[in-house]
């Protein structure tokens, strides 16, 4: 899957207090590959307290996208560890209307860590995002809540702009299957997506599958019909424990797109 990333470009409104002090909030947050721990950051003006930072965003060119989810990400840290509740809660703002994770995200830790929220359709429509509706973000950030005395800390916040480019497909996971996959057995799967239509125009077509533990890979497919395609997992090679999700990658021809619905409706899972 492809990706775009937006830095800041400017101070919205911000209601944190930058490191340097003669640094602007929205140029220490800006430090993506991240630097050294405390190299620059913004932390709340005071604690316990709520502080709210956003950040206007390079332009989104109008490319021949599409677009899977619009995703903002900070690195956040608590500056120590006074008992208390500290929160992050990432946000954006189209058209004046601020919109946030729908639950604050918890800064666990005294070193920073990513948090982030993928806001996977837009919640103004409800409908998959596309260039227009992303085009109407002018701001992104964060919301940060500290009952305890220490501050929170960001030392890096940016949007990322999750989509398929041109010629290229990529599917919405499945739910996990009711299989338990055991390892060291041969095993296939048959994913068939009556929604979707034209498989056979796909090449180097992949199932690319995920397992709770986070841990993710993918297998060569081959396409069955213009609805389904089967990937194989001889013993040898299958090492998987638990329930997996899947989702198809696959290579189209310049100019097309994949039509239908991309979410994986039935998939069958055997041993052979």
């Amino acid at each position: 899957m492809s990706y775009i990333i937006l830095f800041p470009a400017a101070n919205n409104v911000v209601q944190h207090t930058p490191f340097p002090a003669a640094g602007s909030n929205f140029n220490v947050v800006s430090n993506y590959p991240i630097e050294p721990e405390d190299f620059s950051y913004v932390e709340n003006a005071a604690a316990p307290g709520t502080h709210q930072d956003s950040y206007t965003r390079a332009p989104l060119l109008v490319l021949n996208l599409d677009i899977n989810s619009i995703e903002v990400i900070v690195s956040a840290k608590r500056s120590g560890a006074a008992a208390g509740a500290y929160t992050c809660s990432p946000l954006y703002i189209a058209g004046g209307i601020t919109t946030y994770s729908p639950a604050p995200l918890l800064v666990p830790y005294t070193s920073y860590s990513w948090l982030s929220y993928q806001f996977l359709l837009n919640p103004v429509t409800g409908k998959k995002w596309n260039i227009t509706t992303a085009n109407l973000i002018t701001a992104f950030g964060f919301k940060n809540i500290t009952t305890a005395a220490n501050t929170i800390k960001i030392n890096n916040a940016y949007l990322k702009i999750n989509v398929s480019v041109l010629g290229e497909y990529v599917s919405n996971f499945s739910p996990y299957l009711n299989d338990t996959i055991q390892p060291n057995q041969d095993f296939s799967i048959i994913a068939d997506s009556p929604g979707s239509r034209n498989l056979l125009r796909c090449t180097d077509p992949k199932i690319f599958y995920k397992l709770p533990s986070g841990v993710e890979s993918s297998l060569d497919a081959s396409i069955i019909d213009e609805t389904k395609l089967i990937a194989k997992m001889p013993a040898a090679t299958n090492t998987m424990a638990g329930k997996i999700m899947f989702k198809l990658i696959c290579t189209l021809p310049s100019g097309q797109i994949l039509e239908g619905n991309p979410f994986f409706t039935n998939v069958i899972s055997r041993w052979v």
